[in-house]
């Protein structure tokens, strides 16, 4: 969405030069200041389960395009590219080509033809021209603010023939759409976005609502889609999108039982979030969203949606035509189809074959699942068992080894016994040698004396 990076100024830049044109001369500082009231307004009215806000003032309008309209762009880009990553290939079926019509209801200032031209040139530049049904109740009203919408949309995307012709339409009163149905049958898209809240209050003008969204669905084409979606705030919404889809539900089970086949595919999310990727010009929130009480910048959105996508429109009233060539036609492709159900059949039969072999394989796989599962138990068994082994193996070489270690501290402690007494030894032999050697010594000393004694009488 690079190219709406500039949409705050581009809003503040017409609704200036709207003001000059209608000889007011105010700054952009005075102006933006003057439509806090409005905002304040505005959003105390949003936060009541059932939404009511008098357009027809023009500064009501200003103050929604500078506080809500950018989230409801960005709002219409994320759900698209939502189901794009969903379902590319339904996707494509509605948007690979090179022209395009969309119905907007309650469309307003159509913030939504913004998303979907940003989201066109993202994922399906191919698209070259785009034609846009804009329906309102007040669509007289919103003229100036959509006129900006198509200013910016010149601005930003000058490469496509782009068309949005505004048309009164109360989708809230019985049959309203009968009057539109040329434009319906020949319609790719259809887009209802933050209007549901607005209705749906009493029983009687959701039916009248619901029977409007059958008709729709019943007529709009094969490869269209429809998408509603809102902000995540208001009951009488889910309310609404849980109606639409037991009706479209019915249609499925009822309007095309003869072709056996689903003629809507259904896609709801009730929990969507995007931070928003539009950048808030400066002087907005110096002068208007400045952050105080009910002038806080959004950031984050929280909304749901609902897909439609029509992938097959039954032919109606098929056995009523006259025999023709149109009816030939028919009953030569009923032939067809005769013929390739009773090569089916054939098929079927061979697939029954194949399942009794598969049912037969299956009873042998079964029994040596069975052996299997009685072989891995005595495995278990036996691997407990040696496992027991294994622990009181380990139990005893423990013991033995503790026993090992006393025995080997008493052989060390007799060996330093045994080495002490030979010490002790060795000591006690020298000793005796030495008192042996004295006693030696002091008998020849006496034995000198002796004889010392004998001779010494002898003179």
């Amino acid at each position: 969405m690079n190219e709406l990076n500039n949409l705050y100024h581009l809003i503040i830049e017409n609704l200036i030069d709207l003001n000059r044109l209608q000889g007011k001369s105010l700054s952009i500082k005075s102006y933006l200041q003057s439509l806090q009231p409005d905002v304040k307004r505005l959003r105390s009215s949003f936060h009541t389960n059932h939404v009511s806000v008098d357009y027809s003032n023009y500064n009501t309008q200003a103050a929604y395009l500078l506080a809500y309209y950018p989230h409801y762009v960005e709002m219409t880009y994320r759900v698209l590219e939502s189901l794009q990553e969903k379902d590319p290939s339904l996707m494509q079926l509605v948007f690979d080509k090179k022209h395009l019509k969309v119905c907007l209801f309650c469309a307003g200032a159509a913030p939504e033809a913004l998303g979907l031209l940003s989201f066109l040139r993202q994922f399906y530049p191919e698209v070259k021209s785009i034609v846009i049904y804009s329906y309102d109740l007040y669509s007289d009203t919103w003229r100036i603010s959509q006129d900006i919408t198509k200013n910016i949309i010149n601005n930003c995307f000058k490469d496509y023939h782009f068309a949005l012709l505004s048309h009164h339409l109360d989708i809230n009163q019985i049959d309203s759409f009968f009057s539109i149905v040329s434009n319906i049958k020949d319609s790719n898209i259809f887009m209802f976005q933050n209007c549901l809240n607005e209705f749906g209050e009493n029983d009687k003008d959701l039916k009248t609502i619901l029977e409007n969204m059958k008709f729709l669905s019943e007529n709009m084409p094969s490869h269209s889609f429809m998408f509603i979606n809102d902000l995540r705030l208001y009951t009488q919404v889910n309310r609404i999108i849980d109606s639409i889809i037991s009706i479209i539900n019915d249609l499925n089970k009822t309007n095309f039982d003869d072709y056996n086949e689903q003629a809507f595919l259904i896609n709801k999310s009730m929990e969507e979030t995007f931070k928003s990727s539009i950048a808030i010009s400066d002087n907005v929130t110096k002068y208007l969203l400045t952050g105080a009480n009910n002038l806080i910048p959004r950031k984050i959105i929280n909304y749901n949606y609902l897909s439609v996508y029509k992938i097959f429109r039954k032919e109606s009233k098929l056995f009523e035509q006259s025999i023709d060539n149109k009816y030939i036609d028919l009953l030569e492709q009923v032939n067809r189809l005769q013929t390739k159900f009773n090569s089916f059949d054939v098929k079927l039969e061979q697939l029954l074959a194949v399942e009794s072999n598969y049912l037969k394989i299956s009873e042998i796989v079964e029994s040596y699942d069975q052996k299997l599962e009685e072989f891995q138990t005595t495995l278990q068994k036996q691997k407990d068992t040696i496992q027991a082994d294994l622990e009181t193996f380990k139990s005893h070489l423990q013991n033995l080894e503790t026993k090992n270690s006393k025995q080997k501290i008493k052989l060390e402690e007799i060996e330093r016994r045994l080495n002490r007494f030979q010490e002790e030894r060795k000591n006690l032999t020298r000793q005796l040698e030495r008192n042996r050697k004295a006693v030696i010594f002091a008998i020849l000393i006496g034995l000198l004396g002796v004889i010392l004694g004998v001779i010494a009488l002898f003179r």
